[in-house]
């Protein structure tokens, strides 16, 4: 990919790594792949004891006093019985996917063997600037770790989708009952990102909560009933008791009256 060289050397703004429902990954996964330590941001899924890694970013101390952060370009499989891993170009993918999985701050979440990736912040290529991207990709990961596994094209096995609603990084992200809830999170672009002053600009999506529905596998993956509410107990009246305690437990935090719950 072209100038993919160049933003190895860009500084990111300093955010904090997306959350989502995924299980912690193994102790033993650092020591297989320590730089592992190093990386924020990134999404992943797992498959008979192995790992799919994807995106985010690397910190790289240049000194006491500042850190430099650095875009991961590898789509990483740890296997964890084999104790090894093996890095693919994310390069290789082509196009707005293998934009999309160097990006960092994603929202993600495996169902089942489909890992979800949603959002993110980083560039692209196409537009020749940093964005956040308004993509879902979705990834069959046992056909996707096998084909990584046996040095095979992995790229059949991913499948994107464009949701311009769904653009944003650094986010909460919550699953129950079939329904997906994402809370508050940013939006943002950088401009002229090769220039000494680029410009950076950034929306905080504050107090508000997008929740949506995925129907099928993979390959005939459906988005479906997006909605953005910036009423919590609109919201709650509205679908009752699917709302995730997390969602609640987030605006409950920060000072806001959710009827209903004592979380």
């Amino acid at each position: 990919m072209k100038n993919i060289q160049l933003i190895l050397v860009l500084l990111f703004p300093v955010v904090l790594a997306a959350q989502s429902t995924q299980p912690i990954i193994p102790e033993e996964a650092y020591t297989i792949y320590p730089t592992l330590e190093q990386m924020e941001g990134y999404a992943y899924g797992t498959y008979d004891n192995r790992l799919l890694i994807l995106g985010g970013r690397i910190k790289a101390e240049v000194s006491e006093e500042y850190a430099q952060y650095f875009p991961n370009t590898d789509v990483l499989m740890i296997d964890l019985e084999a104790k090894r891993a093996i890095a693919l170009s994310a390069g290789s993918l082509e196009g707005t996917l293998a934009e999309h999985l160097i990006a960092y701050g994603y929202s993600f979440h495996q169902r089942g063997t489909d890992l979800f990736i949603i959002g993110g912040y980083g560039y692209s290529e196409s537009a020749d600037k940093f964005i956040t991207f308004p993509y879902l990709t979705a990834i069959d990961l046992p056909n996707a770790i096998r084909a990584i596994d046996e040095v095979e094209p992995p790229a059949p096995f991913f499948y994107q989708y464009c949701e311009e609603d769904l653009a944003h990084f650094d986010a909460l992200l919550e699953y129950n009952e079939e329904t997906y809830f994402i809370l508050n999170g940013k939006r943002a672009t950088k401009l002229d990102p090769f220039e000494d002053h680029p410009v950076y600009q950034e929306e905080l999506l504050e107090q508000q909560v997008r929740s949506f529905q995925l129907r099928g596998k993979a390959a005939t993956l459906k988005v479906k009933d997006i909605q953005v509410w910036y009423d919590l107990e609109s919201m709650q009246e509205y679908l009752g008791p699917i709302v995730p305690e997390g969602i609640l437990r987030e605006w409950r935090g920060r000072g806001l009256r959710v009827e209903g719950f004592e979380g």
